[in-house]
């Protein structure tokens, strides 16, 4: 690792790896360069430019605690709308889940009121990932939407041999059909959020990490 490497590196250790922190990057090094040619072409030795360019950057530390600030701003939006997307799979994963616990007499067995009970459960840890977005604590998420694409399976078996339709709430009658995609698009829309919520708990521990360094 070069010098400049390595100031680059001091200066965005709380900037996780991704296209915010490549850009960055470039930037600063075009500006090392910059400054290095006009200090050689004033009569500085190469090295002596390579210090006194560094310097006139200022502080690592407190340019890492500039940039690291400058990266939560633009990525606070991206966590305002998975907040507001949590809200509304956490809501529906509960709507679904208490439609099956209420109407567990239509469909002759227990089994998919067992299944409600522990989509609910699990979907309580959705609700705790909520207080963890700004606090920097996502690791319930992840394993929340882990778990309720997984039991997934059971229903979409389900709807897939026994079909339907199903009267829920005495008023409604579910095709086997309507059954099948909503547990469909539960599994795909758990992957994709499991997927979300990983990549934010690993940029968090990268700035953890770098604060505790």
């Amino acid at each position: 690792m070069n010098w400049m490497e390595e100031f680059i590196g001091q200066c965005l250790a709380e900037v996780p790896e991704g296209g915010c922190r490549t850009r960055t990057e470039k930037e600063l090094e075009d500006h090392l360069l910059s400054l290095c040619r006009s200090l050689e072409q004033a009569g500085y030795p190469p090295e002596e430019a390579r210090v006194l360019a560094a310097s006139r950057m200022g502080d690592p530390a407190e340019l890492a605690r500039r940039y690291a600030r400058e990266w939560r701003r633009r990525t606070l939006w991206p966590r305002w709308l998975a907040a507001a997307e949590l809200t509304l799979f956490a809501a529906c994963v509960a709507v679904v889940s208490l439609l099956y616990i209420a109407n567990a007499r239509n469909f002759g067995k227990p089994h998919p009121a067992y299944w409600g009970i522990v989509a609910i459960i699990t979907d309580q840890f959705l609700w705790w990932s909520l207080y963890g977005l700004f606090m920097k604590r996502w690791t319930p998420a992840g394993p929340a939407c882990l778990v309720l694409a997984v039991i997934q399976l059971p229903p979409i078996w389900c709807w897939m041999v026994i079909g339907g339709p199903f009267e829920f709430t005495g008023v409604m009658m579910v095709p086997g059909w309507l059954g099948l995609l909503v547990h469909v698009l539960f599994l795909v829309w758990s992957v994709g959020n499991y997927k979300l919520f990983t990549r934010f708990q690993q940029e968090d521990n990268v700035i953890r990490h770098a604060q505790s360094a």
